[in-house]
């Protein structure tokens, strides 16, 4: 499989830097190739946070440079048009893996149904206009899926923010597309365990208990972990 990283110029170096520590010090439990996208970099300037890596990161690694127009979605999509992997996880910039084997994990979860479509690190009930509760919905960060389905798809405009927003969870989101293909959402924990959509509010992965079971740390993830009792209910409560 291929496993994909998106570094952006913009960004601090120290996000980069901690994705590729919690892939070196978390061993993956399967061979994979690295796309690296470098978004937005300048011609000839590299990621520091990649050159400084250890070399056995940087033997599995091919770099795909793009410019900085668009949003992380756009960015999935032209890497899967680009390279012929058959299956492919797709990281932000903010990611950061917690646990070891975490790509068997993936590929024994997806495996594990004979109809599963997407599995990702977390997910969601959470609405947005159009829709209603629960609105079932993996996060586009931190999911594997066949890159055939995912070309196939239809991702809409991707023109702002708000058009990626509705492709995660809106009407016509990822999610609903590959369900109306009959094809079911599993999220994957630390422990390699796969939930189905029933399962998910008291899986401790996403905005559940204290995420003790979360796989892939984000900024998400973030502003649920450090929020207050009572701003945690409240996130708790949205998804």
């Amino acid at each position: 499989p291929a496993v994909v990283y998106l570094s952006r110029w913009k960004n601090h170096p120290r996000w980069s830097c901690a994705f590729l520590e919690s892939i070196a010090f978390h061993d993956a439990g399967r061979d994979f190739d690295l796309l690296y996208v470098l978004k937005g970099f300048p011609p000839g300037e590299d990621d520091p946070a990649l050159r400084a890596h250890p070399g056995d990161v940087r033997a599995c690694v091919t770099e795909f440079r793009i410019s900085d127009e668009g949003y992380d979605l756009n960015a999935y999509l032209r890497v899967a048009a680009q390279f012929e992997h058959r299956r492919m996880l797709f990281f932000n910039s903010y990611s950061r893996i917690l646990a070891r084997n975490w790509l068997a994990s993936y590929v024994t979860a997806f495996d594990s149904a004979p109809n599963c479509g997407i599995v990702g690190a977390t997910g969601s009930f959470e609405t947005i206009p159009g829709t209603t509760f629960p609105n079932v919905n993996v996060r586009t960060n931190a999911f594997m899926i066949e890159r055939e389905l995912f070309l196939s798809v239809d991702p809409g405009p991707l023109v702002t923010k708000g058009d990626c927003n509705r492709f995660e969870a809106g009407p016509e989101s990822l999610t609903r597309q590959i369900g109306r293909r009959g094809l079911e959402p599993l999220l994957v924990d630390r422990f390699g365990k796969p939930w189905c959509v029933s399962e998910w509010p008291v899986s401790r992965i996403f905005r559940s208990g204290r995420q003790e079971a979360l796989l892939v740390a984000d900024n998400r993830t973030h502003h649920y972990a450090v929020a207050g009792p009572a701003k945690r209910l409240r996130l708790a409560r949205l998804a």
